[in-house]
């Protein structure tokens, strides 16, 4: 791992335009399940039935149960080594650096704020699971000012939903123009804790290899990983700060 460690810090000193796209396993060692995850009762339902409109609308009370278990979980997360290494990094690489966060956990939302690098090109891809907001009028709020109840509802009468976005759900219009400018500028990407398959994150990489784009993939598994990649096989936590402190 050390000769793969020192090629991609290399790298990392070198780029120019470095897009970074992290995925669920970034979370998974702070102590969050992924998204598919079995938990309780809720091995009954696959992710594709509680994360949708069709869910919301036909089962919002069991939609919201889940999703308050899940900000619950968030809440009490901490950031770890890896998220607070990627926020260095951010910090020396400025606008050259780019992060698309697919996670909604806000972990590394936080790790940017105790660090200072707030501000420094970092997309929540798939919204957080720090806020909501409401069906009706649009209006959104924090996760600590939603109500106890059940289908918790807006001042205006509306229901509020989690601001996340579900199966069948596009991306932000701006955050797909910026992904898309950055993919074709892009002189490196590095690929961390993600299994590469939630489009249209996951045609960053086929991308990148097209152009003949290194790609550094830090994951356990082989993942996302092809023949021609850096594959630093090792979890975030680890790998990020080592990563870090030899470029």
């Amino acid at each position: 791992m050390q000769a793969e460690l020192r090629k991609a810090a290399l790298a990392i000193q070198a780029s120019r335009k470095l897009l970074v796209l992290t995925g669920a396993g970034l979370s998974r060692e702070a102590g969050l399940p992924t998204f598919r995850d079995a938990q309780g009762l809720w091995r009954k339902h696959r992710p594709e039935d509680l994360a949708s409109p069709e869910a919301f609308a036909r089962n919002p009370a069991l939609v919201w149960e889940w999703y308050r278990l899940r900000m619950e979980a968030a809440r009490a997360a901490m950031p770890h080594a890896g998220h607070q290494a990627l926020a260095a990094l951010a910090l020396r690489k400025g606008e050259s650096m780019l992060v698309l966060n697919q996670n909604v956990d806000g972990l590394l939302e936080r790790a940017y704020g105790d660090s200072g690098a707030t501000g420094h090109g970092l997309l929540a891809l798939h919204g957080s699971l720090d806020r909501a907001h409401c069906q009706r009028c649009g209006n959104g709020c924090a996760a600590e000012q939603i109500g106890a109840e059940a289908v918790p509802l807006c001042p205006c009468g509306g229901r509020l939903r989690p601001s996340v976005v579900w199966f069948g759900e596009s991306l932000s219009a701006l955050h797909v123009e910026c992904m898309d400018s950055w993919a074709r500028q892009a002189d490196l990407l590095l690929a961390v804790g993600t299994s590469a398959v939630v489009w249209p994150a996951a045609g960053l990489l086929p991308m990148a290899r097209r152009r003949s784009v290194p790609v550094v993939v830090v994951n356990p598994r082989p993942e996302g990983v092809e023949s021609g990649d850096l594959w630093i096989a090792e979890g975030a936590m680890r790998a990020l700060p080592a990563l870090v402190e030899e470029a």
